[in-house]
């Protein structure tokens, strides 16, 4: 799960912890980042770009 530490939509204690845990997943295959960003997380550009493609790439395979 990927968010913004800045969220005031959706605040990381209130919001983002508990959704976190209600996620179905295997707490072994769970990751929560949370990025200096507000709610928007692509202002952090080509880091969010990065952990999106590594997460595809685990879990669909790398492009061919």
């Amino acid at each position: 799960m990927l968010n913004g530490k800045y969220d005031f939509i959706f605040p990381v204690e209130t919001s983002h912890v508990p959704m976190f845990r209600a996620l179905g997943t295997p707490d072994n295959l769970k990751r929560h980042l949370i990025l200096d960003t507000p709610h928007n997380v692509l202002t952090a550009g080509s880091v969010t770009v990065r952990i999106v493609l590594d997460w595809l790439d685990q879990y669909l395979g790398p492009v061919q």
